[in-house]
């Protein structure tokens, strides 16, 4: 993980909605108390992104049985005002063209990256955000490195062995 200020601190708000797959229509921070939640933010534009993405949807795969973790795959435009529509095809087509199964989210208007922002500047994608059960950030990963999904599933561990 990066050396962050918005560790050890709450994520204001988070509203996602569903974009691809399965999943709950909205997901805000109410619906992930009790949980620990991996947000990832990716764009189907973002070659790194698109390097980590298989590894986001094997840590769905390995945690989705349990009820007490989520994995979120926000999927981001490369503009500000993208169509919602046009971003749901774009990124249906970059799942099924690599056999990605994983639902996705949206974060319209941007609310959870402008939340996370009043913590810490957004630095760019991916970025991926670990919450623990009180809602606290306790790691952040910025950009893409091969290894970093079995740092990620460690902190997850740890979290749930909390």
């Amino acid at each position: 993980p990066v050396r962050s200020q918005a560790v050890g601190r709450a994520l204001p708000r988070l509203e996602l909605v569903k974009l691809t797959g399965g999943g709950d229509d909205r997901i805000t921070l109410a619906d992930l108390a009790g949980k620990v939640a991996l947000v990832n933010f990716w764009g189907v534009w973002c070659p790194p992104c698109r390097e980590e993405l298989p590894h986001i949807a094997e840590l769905y795969q390995h945690y989705s049985k349990r009820g007490d973790v989520a994995i979120l795959a926000v999927s981001c435009p490369r503009g500000l005002n993208e169509n919602m529509e046009t971003l749901r095809k774009d990124t249906e087509r970059h799942l099924q063209a690599n056999r990605l199964d994983l639902p996705t989210y949206a974060d319209p208007n941007q609310v959870t990256r402008l939340a996370f922002d009043e913590l810490e500047r957004f630095a760019g994608y991916p970025t991926t955000i670990l919450i623990d059960r009180e809602g606290i950030i306790r790691a952040v990963w910025v950009g893409y490195r091969p290894g970093v999904e079995r740092e990620m599933r460690r902190q997850i561990d740890s979290l749930l062995a909390q």
